[in-house]
Order: C-alpha cells, then structure tokens, then sequence
C-alpha cells in the first residue's frame, strides 16, 4: 500500500469516522487528495485512521511532491491545487521524485474514483486500534498498522 486517504484529519465535521468510511465507500465518481507513504510511514502527524487507496483499481490523476491546497467550490466540494510546483501525471515517476525528494512535508496524490482495500491505523494507542479493528471488521475491510 503507497497511498492513503486519511479521514478527518484535516476538516472536522458533525460525521463520526464511521460515518466517513460509508460515505468514502459509496462515492465513485469523484477526486480524492491521499497521503503517498514515504517507507511506510505518514507524514501527517494528527492522521490515525483512513483507508488505503487500490491504486490497482483506481485511477491516479496526478501527485504532488509537497503537499497543495483545496480550493472550495460553491457545490461544497473542492479542488486540490500546486502550492509551488507542476502536477506529475505519471505515478511511477511521481512516486520515484518523492522517494528521492529531501523533504520534511507530505505529498499529496489525486485518485479519481478511487477503490479502497484496506483500514489503516497509524496510533499506537490502543482504544484508536481497538475502533480500528471494529471498522475493519464491520466494513469488511483487511486493517494494516503502519
């Protein structure tokens, strides 16, 4: 797994995490921002749970080596922007520039219709992995720690 849609990590909403999964789970004609993980390890420090993008099955629109921006739209969704550099279309040289870029930031990767395969948790405290374990098992998901 290279990418993940963290969820609530940067808007916090009325939705309880449960209520986030659904809905990332029903939308299938959309564009989602997802984390690209540098050696299995997020950069985004107040992320703990999201889903794993299956880049086998969705389609990545383009990355960004340091992380953009959302512009919101009137329809109240929004639009992810370059904060400083060009979009790279290419995901196996996208992610071959980030790998190798000296960086202390996350990246940002643009999914359209995205598949998810997996929960993923990040925190090591245990009442977070024991919620995680539960959304993995009600959305029958596979759960990974990273």
């Amino acid at each position: 797994m290279k990418f993940v849609r963290w969820l609530g990590a940067f808007r916090k909403g009325a939705s309880s995490i449960e209520e986030s999964i659904a809905w990332e789970l029903s939308q299938t004609e959309r564009e989602v921002a997802a984390e690209p993980l540098r050696h299995c390890r997020s950069r985004i420090d107040h992320a703990q749970i999201g889903l794993g993008v299956d880049e086998s099955r969705s389609t990545f629109v383009y990355g960004l080596i340091i992380d953009g921006w959302t512009e919101p739209s009137k329809d109240g969704s929004g639009r992810l922007l370059p904060k400083r550099e060009k979009r790279i279309k290419d995901k196996d040289f996208f992610l071959s520039r980030f790998y190798k870029a000296k960086i202390n930031w996350h990246g940002e990767a643009v999914f359209s219709s995205p598949k998810y395969s997996a929960i993923v948790c990040k925190s090591k405290d245990s009442q977070t992995r024991e919620k995680a374990a539960k959304l993995a098992d009600k959305f029958s998901l596979p759960l990974k720690f990273i």
